[in-house]
């Protein structure tokens, strides 16, 4: 089969298949690289008064490995219950969301309450509120625990809850109520399992130091994809529309990743429409398909890389670009100034000979500009001379950006230590 098989209908159905650049994966067979951690998960809820918690960097894939997770372990007469948290939620709004969804989805299924059930205490006015079909109003962690146990007890089986972006809660506070309620849930063993997701580098940045919590929920730290599990993506995707995709390509699209799966399902989408746009039948991805791949990504990505990307570089010195392209042209997240300026930014400039370099005190000072709240803040220190992108998610875009400017970054250093069958060949610079 090759895409002359497809007409536009057809070839957008199935790339909603093979790729989730919009939305959160939600099966098995394309969670690539997180078999692992699906794995732990699954034996943690199975385990009595457990729960877990995902955290990470944006992007990295929290979302759809807490769905799968959930849709593999929730009863399959229905699906997962997600709640969302947002800078005006309280511990006890989303508790209350939860507990009426809960609720719902055990009356969805018009079932009825067996007689005889042994159902939790509850006050009145909670129990009314949920068998109407409301959010119940909670103003206690004991209101939070008794509806979540009334829902729970009326489902009759055990659901399973996905409390999406907890990094969003402002306050600590609240953040400590719910380390509270995972111990309370253990301990009066609620026939329910909660699954967390946030942005943050450890669980006591988003939970607190609640050390009693410790043994009712285990942490799920998700790292950036492994090189393998991004090849995967691309070459199962290739396959999955009857196209061959040769091995630089497959590498390229890895490599400009930089282990975020977002932007390889972003790129293949649009390399695949761009073959599909081809005026010759396209049996095999070729390079011009990636590169009109890579353009349209930049316009496709998410709209707040964009924003950040644009806020830092657009401003009277036109050089903060090249700046960001030699701070994430190696794969470590924090970088001295020195090595930067030596190893990236002058090899960088080299191949932009039409270009003013900047001198080692001016790029000392475009780094410290890009600290700055008139830049957006897109860098911080993180130590004497050391700096990092404040977002990591940023630095597939920026390679993106990069690449369609004609520079594809980090090929020296992913040459140096790749085999000679990973090799990327240098490509053709674009002349800006």
């Amino acid at each position: 089969m090759t895409l002359a098989a497809y007409d536009e209908n057809t070839l957008s159905e199935r790339l909603n298949q093979l790729l989730s650049p919009s939305d959160p994966i939600r099966s098995e067979e394309h969670l690539k690289g997180r078999e692992r951690s699906l794995s732990e998960i699954r034996r943690n809820l199975k385990m009595t008064g457990r729960h877990v918690f995902i955290f990470g960097d944006r992007g990295v894939g929290k979302t759809s490995l807490a769905q799968t997770a959930a849709i593999s372990f929730h009863p399959s007469v229905n699906s997962p219950i997600c709640v969302a948290c947002g800078s005006g939620e309280t511990f006890e709004t989303v508790m209350g969301a939860v507990a009426k969804r809960v609720y719902a989805e055990f009356k969805g299924r018009n079932a009825e309450i067996k007689v005889g059930i042994k159902l939790p205490f509850i006050s009145a006015t909670l129990k009314t509120s949920i068998e109407n079909g409301e959010q119940p109003e909670i103003t206690t962690l004991n209101d939070a625990v008794d509806a979540l146990s009334y829902a729970s007890a009326c489902h009759g089986d055990t659901p399973v809850v996905v409390v999406d972006e907890f990094d969003r809660l402002e306050n600590m506070d609240e953040k400590t109520k719910f380390a509270e309620l995972i111990k309370q849930l253990s301990d009066q063993e609620v026939d329910i399992k909660l699954i967390f997701c946030g942005i943050g580098d450890s669980m006591l940045d988003l939970l607190g130091a609640h050390y009693s919590t410790g043994r009712a929920i285990t942490p799920i730290q998700l790292q950036r994809l492994d090189d393998a599990s991004l090849w995967q993506i691309v070459e199962s995707s290739a396959e999955g529309l009857g196209l061959g995709v040769d091995r630089e390509t497959v590498l390229r699209i890895a490599l400009l990743s930089d282990g975020f799966p977002y932007f390889v399902h972003l790129v293949c989408e649009q390399m695949y429409w761009a073959a599909f746009e081809d005026e010759k039948p396209v049996a095999t991805i070729t390079p011009e398909h990636f590169g009109k791949g890579v353009d349209n990504a930049v316009r496709h990505a998410m709209s707040l890389l964009k924003e950040t990307y644009d806020k830092a570089t657009k401003k009277y010195n036109d050089d903060y670009e090249e700046v960001l392209w030699a701070l994430v042209d190696r794969p470590t997240l924090s970088r001295q100034k020195t090595e930067i300026f030596t190893n990236s930014y002058r090899p960088l400039m080299r191949i932009r000979h039409h270009r003013d370099a900047l001198t080692d005190k001016q790029f000392n000072a475009r780094l410290n500009n890009l600290k700055s709240d008139r830049h957006g803040k897109i860098l911080k220190g993180t130590g004497a001379g050391w700096y990092e992108l404040r977002e990591n998610m940023l630095r597939g875009y920026i390679k993106i950006r990069a690449r369609s400017a004609g520079i594809e970054l980090g090929i020296d250093h992913h040459n140096a230590k790749a085999n000679s069958r990973d090799r990327i060949t240098p490509i053709s610079v674009t002349r800006t």
